[in-house]
């Protein structure tokens, strides 16, 4: 299966596909390590997923399928050698194939939802309301973490009051911040709650959200999930 022009061909692949794929994934944590940032402007702290797993896989595949191809140029492998080489190298192929064309679109679906929404859970709003929730956020990192935490408290309320009043939206920040893997979401999440945020819609979006940071490999700093 495979003739030594296929492995020649798939020893050159191989490594070519490796490189996109870790270039891929710098600029994606590259993204992240800014948009946390940019949340947070005290917090001297990224969050970003675990990535270990990915490496872990895509490192030993690329090893598998690397060495395969090698090992039938170097033997000149047919007959039966041919079977056991040919379906590892495609099979290693179709695998770095798939990350390195899965990642960029990530990259691009985050970048157009905004990393935000790829940090934390976001249900399935009007775009309206998405963009609610987008300067909302950025109101409430301001006053409660940012360079107006020291702002009177009214003001902070007013401010958000003149983003919305919607008890659910409100509740829905509130719970993405209460859930805040950094632990320096406290106040903001106080500040949703005295502005009128519902509390249940917020016990139900913390929830979703760690199973989300989860789902991400993102571990919390100093909350726990009761």
């Amino acid at each position: 299966m495979g003739g030594e022009a296929f492995y020649t061909t798939a020893a050159q692949v191989l490594p070519a596909l490796l490189i996109a794929i870790s270039v891929e994934a710098s600029l994606i944590s590259k993204e992240f390590i800014q948009e946390s940032r940019k949340r947070h402007d005290v917090a001297n702290q990224t969050l970003l997923p675990d990535f270990m797993p990915m490496v872990v896989l895509v490192s030993a595949t690329f090893f598998v399928g690397e060495t395969a191809a090698l090992a039938a140029l170097i033997l000149r492998a047919d007959g039966w050698r041919a079977w056991a080489f040919g379906p590892v190298t495609i099979a290693t192929l179709l695998v770095l194939c798939a990350y390195a064309a899965v990642l960029p679109l990530a990259r691009l679906r985050w970048t157009v939802r905004g990393f935000a929404d790829g940090l934390a859970y976001v249900p399935r709003l009007p775009p309206d309301q998405r963009l609610t929730l987008r300067e909302l956020a950025a109101v409430v990192h301001r006053y409660g973490a940012g360079e107006m935490r020291d702002a009177p408290r009214d003001e902070a309320l007013a401010a958000i009051a003149e983003v919305t009043r919607d008890p659910v939206l409100l509740g829905i920040q509130a719970g993405t911040e209460a859930a805040d893997p950094r632990g320096v979401a406290g106040r903001v999440a106080e500040l949703l709650r005295d502005a009128g945020a519902d509390m249940q819609v917020a016990l139900d979006q913390e929830l979703k959200t760690r199973r989300h940071h989860r789902r991400l490999g993102i571990r919390a700093a100093s909350t726990a999930e009761q």
